[in-house]
């Protein structure tokens, strides 16, 4: 009997290949950030991250997931659906159901990202300031989750501008400087990947290479 929907099997097939389960058992012990795509898909395939997580060992209420968002507008629409449902209101009707899944709330702590609240300063080795979520500050294990197209993503943008405020959005956008993203991740040192695609796709990855990858038709 399969365990998850169609939406979530290639990512549970991913996560039970020996690779994925060393990783997270390394992580099992630490203060776990997730940092998602504000994508439906990339929201609902969080379900068997977090139960394969569980079984490593990891207490959900120490698993924060922080929703990077476009810019403001978007993120008090959706940091207004979740203080909506958390304190047990009915969800916005004009806010898509799968957005932020029901089952979610209560299992972990969810944090949308603001721009104009990020305020947790970093200075790269190059002398480079940045301001990021400062959210962040209390991650020991972090954990990129967004779309892929089955090529090489590049989840380091939910760092850089996914989390960044609005004077280093514009600086990197302005500056075109493609590596910045990756510097960012270089410095807070990301510990998985995972990338997922049409809901029968998905990858992981750490810092030394991909550790597993499935299909479903």
């Amino acid at each position: 009997m399969r365990e998850f929907d169609g939406g979530s099997l290639a990512l549970d097939e991913a996560l039970k290949l020996p690779a994925a389960q060393a990783a997270l058992g390394r992580v099992a012990s630490a203060e776990i950030t997730v940092v998602a795509e504000p994508d439906s898909i990339v929201l609902q395939n969080l379900q068997p991250l977090l139960v394969h997580l569980t079984r490593t060992g990891v207490r959900r209420r120490r698993v924060e997931l922080i929703v990077a968002t476009d810019g403001p507008e978007t993120a008090e629409k959706l940091a207004g659906c979740v203080r909506l449902i958390e304190n047990g209101g009915r969800r916005p009707v004009d806010w898509p159901r799968e957005y932020v899944p029901e089952w979610l709330y209560g299992d972990v702590r969810v944090h949308v990202h603001d721009p104009r609240t990020a305020s947790w300063f970093r200075l790269l080795a190059d002398g480079t300031p940045v301001f990021l979520d400062d959210a962040l500050r209390e991650a020991e294990a972090l954990v990129l989750v967004g779309m892929s197209h089955e090529g090489a993503p590049d989840l380091d943008r939910l760092l850089v501008p996914g989390l960044a405020s609005p004077e280093t959005r514009a600086a990197y956008l302005e500056s075109g400087n493609s590596d910045l993203p990756a510097r960012v991740a270089r410095t807070l040192g990301v510990d998985l990947t995972v990338t997922v695609a049409d809901r029968w796709f998905a990858r992981i990855c750490d810092s030394q290479g991909e550790l597993s990858v499935a299909r479903q038709s």
